[in-house]
């Protein structure tokens, strides 16, 4: 159907694609009817050959809401037209900001736009990932922000909004140069992997979870070349941290390790380490990844794959290219570790990250899961270093709260506890709170930031290892004043940049040392509070 008939047939009007069609999201400069459009059940349009008319598009005979639109534009003297269209078709448009983009060789489809507008939203709320879940017969999606899972209702719709971006992530956009995926989508029958690109030039990283209720879609957004470089200081980390970590990369060899769980900042952290040996210069740089997470100047990155680009051959084609510093993206199997591990013992220096709890327990699960020799580990110079890093939300500065104003809320136990342990610093002690303000978009969290330790790894370390004396090491630690990841915490909530509650979910009191024995006399001041 051409303009000229689709106009002249205004109570007939077939919409396939509002965006290919001409249409274009306008409000007409009121506030109240932008207001009134908060979902993804109804659209305020103009069109490109009308632009004095109103089209208000509507999935849904049932809803009303038009109705209430109509009457603000009629009585600003703007023609309303009510059409109805195709669910789908109507939030992949919304989704998308109504915007066409066409390449000379492919044209965005209308879920792709809508995908990326997805994307486009979280890079506004700054979140670090995307969870699209499909239950039964609808489709949620959530931001995770400062840590946090928020539900953006705007994006609740039916089933087929999450099989849509699904076919888009797993089969159609791989069919585009420079994307890839493990398989074509198939809804909750197996588990895919992909990575693409989308229409502003950022990277992503997708993973599909076959839940038996639905598919769970996880998506990241990977590096871009113009990222800026990350300082040390930035992350969180103290000046001691810091100057422990350069003193264990000076000698340029040997293994250092960033341990933690996982959206705990290593991979940021790993790129801060590579971005400033290559600021010194004088090294050639490799990496060895799955996928690449963020692009690093001066450095050779590769993805590994399954065929050609196995970490078995890549790690045995790095060493036919004289390379001096190789950084591991993640060191989670055998092969990864054992390339890693010879590498380290043949005059390179590697850095790696891991999953672990703990930088002194590392070389438990690099002995007893991944099959590192317990004399390598013990050798003096091997592990230069371990550190081990979590993400802490910061209490707003909008909203949150002090110890005076909190603790009435407080269980007096915890009450009792803070001002018994710190009789001074508590008044310079921020909370969250939950209640949360405009600026953190009520959550009461604004911001993340690093907790900490960071173990140099000396010969009398060498000789723990070799024993393994984990509890011993600790002590050896402890009798030093080598600050651990609880001291991190504890400055960190003594300064007012945490709250000691979030601390506490991670390394465990705050009020109580937990390498002495368990204190049986706090235990009968909580049981007091609970009869």
């Amino acid at each position: 159907m051409n303009a000229a008939t689709e106009f002249n047939n205004l109570g007939k009007l077939e919409i396939r694609d509002a965006g290919e069609q001409g249409y274009e999201i306008h409000y007409f400069g009121m506030d109240e009817v932008k207001q009134l459009c908060d979902g993804v059940d109804l659209a305020v349009t103009q069109h490109k050959d009308h632009p004095g008319k109103a089209f208000i598009l509507i999935g849904d005979k049932s809803n009303t809401k038009w109705y209430t639109i109509k009457g603000i534009l009629e009585s600003k003297k703007i023609s309303v037209q009510r059409v109805v269209v195709a669910p789908q078709m109507l939030m992949n448009f919304i989704l998308s900001g109504s915007k066409t983009k066409s390449g000379s060789d492919y044209k965005t489809t209308s879920t792709e736009k809508a995908l990326f507008g997805i994307l486009k939203d979280s890079k506004t709320y700054d979140a670090s990932d995307i969870h699209i879940h499909i239950e039964g017969a609808y489709t949620r999606v959530y931001f995770r922000i400062d840590g946090r899972l928020r539900a953006m209702d705007v994006y609740t719709g039916p089933q087929t909004l999450g099989n849509s971006v699904g076919q888009a992530i797993f089969t159609s956009l791989p069919k585009l140069s420079g994307n890839e995926s493990s398989g074509d989508y198939a809804g909750k029958e197996r588990p895919l992997d992909a990575t693409f690109n989308d229409d502003d030039g950022g990277r992503w990283r997708a993973a599909l979870y076959p839940a038996d209720e639905g598919p769970r879609i996880v998506i990241r957004q990977l590096g871009k070349k113009t990222e800026t470089y990350i300082q040390l200081s930035d992350l969180g980390l103290s000046p001691l941290q810091i100057a422990a970590i350069k003193a264990a990369l000076e000698q340029a060899k040997g293994m250092f390790l960033i341990t933690g769980p996982t959206s705990s900042g290593k991979s940021t952290t790993l790129s801060s380490l590579l971005s400033m040996l290559h600021q010194v210069g004088g090294s050639a740089i490799y990496t060895i990844e799955d996928p690449v997470e963020r692009i690093l100047p001066g450095t050779a990155q590769a993805t590994t794959n399954e065929s050609f680009k196995s970490e078995e051959k890549l790690a045995k084609q790095l060493l036919r290219q004289d390379p001096d510093i190789i950084g591991f993206g993640e060191l989670r199997t055998k092969t990864m570790v054992a390339a890693a591990v010879r590498m380290a013992t043949t005059g390179h220096l590697v850095l790696g990250t891991f999953h672990t709890n703990g930088a002194v327990e590392c070389v438990t699960s690099l002995e007893g899961e991944l099959g590192v020799s317990l004399h390598r580990l013990a050798t003096p110079g091997f592990l230069k270093a371990a550190m081990y890093q979590e993400l802490v939300g910061k209490p707003c500065p909008s909203c949150s709260l002090n110890f005076e104003q909190i603790q009435g809320t407080l269980d007096p136990f915890d009450v009792e506890r803070i001002r018994r342990v710190y009789p001074a610093e508590h008044e310079k002690f921020r909370f969250i709170n939950n209640q949360g303000c405009n600026d953190c978009a009520s959550t009461g969290v604004r911001g993340k930031t690093a907790i900490a330790e960071v173990v140099p790894i000396d010969i009398r370390a060498c000789k723990f290892i070799a024993a393994r004396d984990i509890i011993g090491w600790k002590e050896y630690l402890r009798n030093k004043g080598w600050p651990m990841m609880r001291d991190h915490a504890i400055e960190k909530v003594k300064s007012g940049i945490l709250d000691i509650f979030s601390c506490e979910l991670i390394v465990g009191s705050l009020t109580s040392d937990p390498l002495e024995e368990f204190d049986m006399e706090e235990l009968k001041r909580l049981a007091s509070y609970e009869s």
